[in-house]
């Protein structure tokens, strides 16, 4: 039933791209999965800042649709050269909630080909690990998702060492950064601790400073523009990797 709309038959997945979908999905499966079957696990790394655990068990649930996921998702899937977008494999790095799962799965990935992997997990889809000593294979997918969780360590060079092990040559990496022209202290002053590292990423070429030679192409580099989102904003980078 679920499979026809409007008249005409739509994968199952394509539900998440409704934003209220995604939302009430994530909440029902949250309160089953953590309240009811109590799976809510954690892990500490000596690799990640200080408050990265504490501040995103805080905000699990903050923006359950996923819309930030998008800046990444929409750019990797249309590059051609990977294969077919259902047998792509894709890990997911700090997907927090489940909501990145099923953005990806609306967009065509197929949820058996989906890993997530993070210090925070109750889902059946994303593993308990560290993105610094990630439980992989070599060469094991065709795509990682990095959005929004790099700036928590304070080892990134180690981070992104691992990102390109676990990729295949020419695969690709999307990485996702906020950043915020406020000083440690004021952040300081006004959450009552620094949730990410001291060692912040300031522009796109840090990012991909940090993948030195094996860059291969750059699909999306999304960096500062004055006047627009020089104060606080989004880093986005999309590249391929050479081995």
């Amino acid at each position: 039933m679920l499979g026809r709309l409007f008249g005409g038959r739509v994968h199952v997945g394509q539900l998440m791209h409704i934003n209220r979908m995604v939302t009430a999905v994530v909440r029902i499966r949250y309160y089953y999965l953590v309240k009811i079957r109590k799976r809510l696990r954690v892990l500490d790394s000596a690799k990640a800042s200080e408050n990265a655990v504490s501040h995103n068990l805080r905000n699990l649930l903050l923006g359950p649709a996923g819309l930030r996921s998008l800046k990444l998702i929409r750019p990797v899937s249309v590059i051609e050269g990977l294969g077919p977008i259902e047998s792509q494999k894709l890990l997911s790095i700090g997907p927090r909630s489940e909501a990145e799962i099923f953005r990806l799965w609306a967009h065509g990935y197929q949820l058996s080909n989906i890993r997530g992997l993070d210090l925070i997990s109750y889902s059946p889809w994303i593993d308990l690990g560290d993105m610094h000593a990630m439980p992989y294979a070599d060469s094991s997918f065709d795509v990682v998702l990095c959005g929004w969780v790099l700036a928590y360590s304070e080892k990134k060079k180690d981070a992104i060492q691992e990102i390109i092990r676990v990729l295949r040559s020419g695969g690709v990496a999307a990485i996702g950064v906020e950043y915020n022209r406020k000083s440690d202290q004021e952040l300081i002053k006004e959450d009552g601790y620094l949730a990410g590292s001291r060692q912040r990423l300031t522009s796109t070429q840090t990012i991909l400073d940090l993948f030195d030679s094996h860059v291969d192409h750059v699909y999306v580099d999304h960096g500062i523009v004055p006047g627009v989102n020089d104060e606080r904003g989004n880093l986005v980078v999309v590249l391929s990797i050479k081995k």
